[in-house]
């Protein structure tokens, strides 16, 4: 296990793709929201822009003759996508165990591009946010993932330094935002996200329930490290 001197104390987690399965859902919306108008968007295509950082303007841009403006596609892309949100139970499984089994041994901090309202709509039962004491969002950065700011903000709020942080994310440009902040990172594989460089991962893992006993690991390795 690389970087295991430092005792981990903070885990930053991603949300979409790793706590939930979500990015199917934000997917069909993008594109219906685009064939209304004519657009048609592959799923390769679309997670190639997702993994840039990129995604419906980016589309919106490319295509010709289109009479809407950003946002009046993004309003109707948001509305489908809160609509499919209401329909389905997203929680991906292993997901609450993994974010229980380490409440108490550490610290969690959600760090998501998502917008405030979904998530608020996705946990309205789960009660699975009051085991993490910040929810880092779209609305709270200026700039997104794979920017570090959405990191570096959630390192602020607690007072921790990257190296007492692991971040566990699932995509390309989540997990750059996480090495550019000097995050290490542990990926969990998304069925959505086929393919991506993760390159200097701590660990890439097939599932998220993998998680707890990967910390543990780490944390014997810090202990060993340290003599005790």
């Amino acid at each position: 296990v690389r970087g295991a001197a430092v005792p981990v104390k903070f885990v930053l987690w991603d949300h979409d793709g790793v706590l939930v399965d979500t990015e199917p859902l934000f997917f069909e919306a993008t594109a219906r929201a685009l064939a209304d108008h004519g657009v048609a968007v592959s799923h390769d295509r679309w997670a190639a822009l997702q993994a840039a950082g990129s995604g419906i303007v980016r589309l919106l841009d490319e295509a010709e003759g289109v009479g809407v403006t950003h946002a009046e596609i993004r309003h109707v892309r948001d509305e489908i996508y809160a609509d499919l949100l209401s329909q389905r139970d997203v929680l991906i499984p292993g997901a609450r165990r993994a974010v229980e089994e380490i409440s108490g041994c550490y610290r969690s901090v959600m760090v998501t591009t998502s917008l405030r309202r979904y998530i608020d709509q996705i946990h309205g039962q789960t009660g699975l946010l009051e085991h993490f004491e910040h929810i880092v969002t779209a609305e709270d950065c200026s700039r997104r993932k794979p920017h570090p700011e959405p990191y570096l903000r959630a390192m602020d709020l607690i007072g921790a330094t990257p190296e007492a942080c692991v971040a566990i994310e699932d995509s390309p440009r989540g997990f750059a935002s996480a090495r550019a902040a000097g995050v290490r990172c542990v990926v969990v594989r998304s069925d959505f996200i086929r393919s991506g460089s993760f390159d200097g991962a701590e660990r890439v893992l097939d599932r998220v329930a993998q998680f707890g006993p990967f910390l543990a690991q780490l944390g014997e390795a810090a202990a060993d490290s340290a003599g005790f």
